[in-house]
């Protein structure tokens, strides 16, 4: 029997996110209806990078942000690695408001609500946790990029 380790994590999240934000997208664009969020175009997902030429207004940077050791026993030990999903969005040199701060909650809150519609779709895990990764912006490439979203945390035995 294989054992699950942090790569399989790694995947199945990878697999679990793209195949259903955009359907969160959308029902929270149903739900709020005074404006829209796009949603993330299926090539438009980096992992563990930022692109250098931006080809799409949004897109999602992901990776594997930490591994812990915990819990150690005689033959075994309590491994918890940490996935973080962030939405990223180009500033367009436009006055902050209001709008662009719920935009980037709105994708914070498609993205908890897959991790929590699916806490049980990864297998051998102990306990998924979510841990919002709040609205900020940096420079990268000479742009101004404003991310937001989500960090997922499991725990399983490393044997």
């Amino acid at each position: 029997m294989a054992i699950y380790d942090v790569e399989q994590f790694l995947k199945e999240a990878g697999v679990l996110f793209k195949a259903q934000l955009n359907t969160e997208i959308n029902a929270i664009n149903i739900e709020k209806g005074d404006f829209n969020i796009n949603t993330i175009n299926a090539n438009a997902w980096y992992l563990n990078y930022i692109p250098g030429v931006f080809s799409y207004p949004e897109f999602i940077v992901w990776g594997l942000d930490s591994v812990s050791p915990t819990e150690s026993q005689n033959d075994n030990f309590i491994k918890t690695p940490k996935i973080a999903f962030e939405v990223i969005l180009i500033d367009k040199g436009e006055k902050t408001t209001e709008q662009m701060i719920y935009k980037h909650l709105r994708y914070m809150r498609a993205l908890e609500s897959v991790a929590n519609k699916n806490y049980d779709k990864f297998h051998g895990i102990a306990k998924l946790q979510v841990q919002d990764l709040l609205p900020t912006s940096f420079v990268w490439s000479g742009k101004i990029l404003r991310s937001a979203g989500i960090s997922i945390t499991a725990s399983f035995t490393a044997n």
